[in-house]
């Protein structure tokens, strides 16, 4: 084990001289006064003096203090980065939004779509159906105009029959 580089007197001495000075006694200026040392041999020496004025924190309660800090820090930050991702949630979620009402207009104009293409596809039957109708009149007024000519060629051979015997 090392031999301590203060001793016990020169650590108390440190200690009245930064309390002469107005400054809190606490085991880092202890350090720096006397430049060196182990910071919790040098606070159990100067609190077992008795340096701890009435009312005042310990080291242990200092470094309570520190740490205490240190995690409220922490959590100040750790808030800060929920707060930002609260923002970046509401900003996708408003997109979300946005582009639920791009998709239900899409869907209503798809479903109008559909319905014009069946009603089209039913005017289509019906013309179809109609087309064939006349197609089937064309070849029977067809078969009739064929039919009368055949009997206006024999009629008419028969008349010039007819004049020509008479």
């Amino acid at each position: 084990m090392r031999h301590a580089q203060s001793s016990d007197q020169d650590i108390i001495a440190a200690g009245l001289a930064l309390q002469a000075e107005g400054r809190r006694v606490t085991a880092n200026a202890l350090r720096d006064r006397l430049k060196g040392g182990n910071p919790r041999r040098l606070a159990k020496v100067w609190e077992c003096y008795g340096g701890v004025p009435q009312g005042a924190p310990t080291m242990a309660e200092e470094q309570t203090v520190d740490m205490l800090a240190e995690s409220l820090k922490r959590l100040d930050e750790a808030l800060v980065t929920i707060q930002g991702l609260e923002e970046q949630i509401a900003a996708h979620r408003k997109k979300a939004d946005q582009a639920e009402i791009v998709l239900h207009a899409v869907t209503d104009q798809l479903n109008g779509a559909k319905m014009l293409v069946e009603r089209l596809e039913e005017r289509d039957k019906v013309n179809e159906k109609r087309i064939a109708e006349l197609c089937g009149r064309i070849d029977e007024q067809r078969l009739e105009l064929h039919r009368s000519a055949r009997a206006n060629s024999s009629l008419e051979m028969a008349l010039k029959q007819l004049q020509s015997s008479s």
